[in-house]
């Protein structure tokens, strides 16, 4: 009778238990690190395709502004940034950084009709080109990253 007193009134973890514990959260964290590291280089990923979108954007507003009828090539400051047309996108890599003014670039190409076609070349301030896509690849979620 004292004896089941005595196990009734136990309190606290043994060494065992509390080993348990401590490997079981190991292996959640061993999971779950990985997945988050994925899950922040796929957002960035996301935001890059959208500041190309809106440099896109922003060339398109150009382009329907001067009504041009031949292929033509826009720099983010000098053609689009300057005149008014976007304010500089940030890099979501480095958040004290826009991407490069000068060799940022949207590639337009007439087609026929008053239609054009959109090409972008988003380069990274000091750290070279992440990826030339067209509004299509952007779009259709085809366009990738260059590592």
């Amino acid at each position: 009778m004292i004896r089941l007193y005595a196990l009734k009134n136990q309190k606290g973890l043994t060494l065992l238990e509390l080993l348990a514990v401590i490997v079981v959260l190991g292996i959640i964290a061993a999971i779950a690190i990985p997945s988050i590291g994925g899950i922040i280089k796929h957002t960035k990923e996301k935001s890059h395709y959208a500041n190309a979108q809106a440099i896109i954007d922003a060339a398109r507003l150009r382009v329907s502004a001067e009504n041009p009828e031949q292929s033509m090539e826009y720099f983010l400051d000098a053609d689009l940034v300057q005149k008014g047309y976007l304010d500089p996108p940030i890099d979501p890599e480095d958040k004290s950084q826009t991407y490069d003014k000068d060799a940022t670039s949207v590639e337009i190409t007439y087609k026929s009709n008053h239609t054009y076609k959109y090409t972008i070349n988003l380069v990274r301030a000091g750290k070279g080109s992440i990826g030339v896509w067209t509004e299509e690849a952007l779009k259709s979620g085809k366009a990738k990253v260059l590592e």
